[in-house]
């Protein structure tokens, strides 16, 4: 290994010492020490979960999104198995209002003639999947 790499990395972690140090100012470096090593197991399995977390999360977007296509290709509108409850969810596109603070902060003085230049689109969904797991 580099030994260029290595004190690198070795003043990174002397600089995050200081810091966490600093900011738990109460205990000392050996507390401190003492509380990772008792805890390091627990840091350790949650930083795993949290990656397993993330990667199951982009995995279920993947599934979810090829369902999507799937059903949206098919014309199938709604699944129900032993497994999970998919229904599609139609677009919807909202509907024109007025921007009244847009309106307001532009035109103050027009406030009340103008109300119809101001159109503002509300309650606008994209179609979805709707899926439950059993």
């Amino acid at each position: 290994m580099d030994h260029r790499v290595r004190s690198g990395c070795y003043s990174w972690y002397l600089d995050w010492r200081v810091d966490m140090v600093e900011a738990n100012e109460k205990f000392t470096d050996a507390e401190i020490v003492a509380f990772e090593k008792q805890y390091l197991e627990a840091f350790k399995e949650l930083a795993a979960l949290e990656k397993a977390k993330k990667e199951a999360e982009t995995k279920s977007k993947d599934i979810r999104a090829k369902l999507e296509e799937a059903m949206n290709e098919y014309g199938i509108t709604k699944i129900d198995n032993e497994f999970v409850s998919i229904a599609w969810i139609k677009e919807n596109p909202g509907k024109q209002t007025i921007d009244l603070d847009a309106l307001q902060k532009e035109e103050p003085e027009e406030y009340e003639s103008l109300l119809e230049d101001y159109p503002k689109i509300t309650g606008k969904k994209k179609a979805y999947v709707k899926i439950t797991v059993k």
